[in-house]
């Protein structure tokens, strides 16, 4: 079926080196009303980026496939790279053995998402895709974040409800409130989930003890955002990372720092993916703040903790042999079947 990060990662042969070659002499942007570049032709790195992987969570509506593999990976590359701009992302472009190699470097550890720095020198963007022409392990270097997030304690998490020019999120700011947080009396939520779950060593917050962060916001724990781009399309003719960059420079600018500040994680929330490499819920960067979600799908407590379990650094919880989401005793992999 197509699955949006089919269209992040093709697995298909890469454009020949050759061909870009002769395209990189010189490369053209462009930017769109969100200050975002798109690069036209090519542009060559010159400092190392840093991979993360994308967990994407399949539409229990479309498939019930508990095999189906739905990793992605990017490269967020450096500030130089980026016209002094921090936090970009690239999809990875690799042939279908490069990703099987990536694949297996994140499962025995050899790299690890958010942390590992990829020397990319020398590598192109093309059609604001990162090529990669080899998967060789000396490029790989472990280099540990320094983090704040926190696996036990106080954390403060933001949603963000966003408006396209063509589809708005149906709920209310209030209503996404209650449902996540539990704010006008919703028992079960997000709150609620992880405190039982851990005993209640861990407690998500909308107190962020600051009076600027709340007079900007919606509801409690909710950012209003409003972005010039178009939803439909946005599986076919550019990558959804496009609007996720577009979203998380408008909440920067009203809440007047980068993404994340003082929240550890962030929640995008989109009236859907439209397009023919849509077919998703939900997706989450491992061990990352990030994470994303369609339609109705934050609405399900199991599809929030599932997604920030990724955030937190978790993997699908499989049983040998049968798939990565059939160990339904686990959040991480037991929402596949809402």
């Amino acid at each position: 079926m197509n699955l949006l990060y089919l269209a992040l990662v093709p697995l298909v042969c890469s454009l020949d080196r050759a061909y870009i070659d002769a395209n990189v002499t010189n490369h053209s942007k462009l930017i769109d009303n969100h200050n975002e570049t798109f690069y036209t032709t090519s542009k060559i790195l010159s400092k190392p980026c840093t991979i993360l992987a994308v967990e994407f969570l399949i539409d229990p509506k479309l498939s019930n496939n508990d095999t189906e593999i739905d990793t992605a990976f990017v490269c967020e590359i450096h500030p130089k790279d980026n016209d002094g701009k921090s936090g970009k992302r690239i999809p990875i472009k690799v042939q279908s053995g490069q990703m099987k190699e990536l694949t297996q470097m994140l499962n025995n550890g050899t790299l690890i998402s958010g942390e590992t720095r990829y020397d990319s020198t020398g590598n192109y963007i093309y059609g604001n895709e990162l090529h990669v022409f080899d998967i060789d392990p000396e490029k790989f270097k472990v280099k540990k974040r320094k983090s704040k997030r926190l696996d036990t304690g106080i954390k403060p998490i933001l949603a963000i409800r966003v408006t396209a020019t063509d589809y708005d999120v149906e709920d209310s700011a209030d209503q996404i409130s209650d449902d996540i947080f539990g704010t006008y009396g919703d028992p079960n939520n997000l709150v609620s989930q992880f405190s039982a779950c851990t005993f209640g060593q861990l407690n998500i917050t909308t107190d962020y003890d600051d009076p600027n962060i709340d007079a900007v916001l919606a509801a409690p724990g909710v950012l209003n955002v409003n972005i010039n781009m178009a939803l439909e399309g946005s599986g076919d003719s550019y990558p959804l990372y496009a609007i996720e960059a577009a979203v998380q420079r408008v909440a920067e600018r009203k809440l007047g720092f980068e993404l994340p500040g003082p929240f550890e994680q962030v929640m995008i929330i989109l009236h859907s993916c439209r397009g023919s490499q849509c077919g998703y819920a939900a997706y989450a960067y491992i061990h990352d703040w990030l994470s994303v979600f369609v339609e109705s799908y934050y609405k399900y407590t199991g599809v929030l903790v599932h997604e920030l379990g990724h955030n937190f650094g978790l993997a699908h919880s499989g049983r040998a042999g049968s798939g990565e989401y059939t160990d339904h005793s686990c959040m991480v992999s037991s929402c596949k079947k809402i």
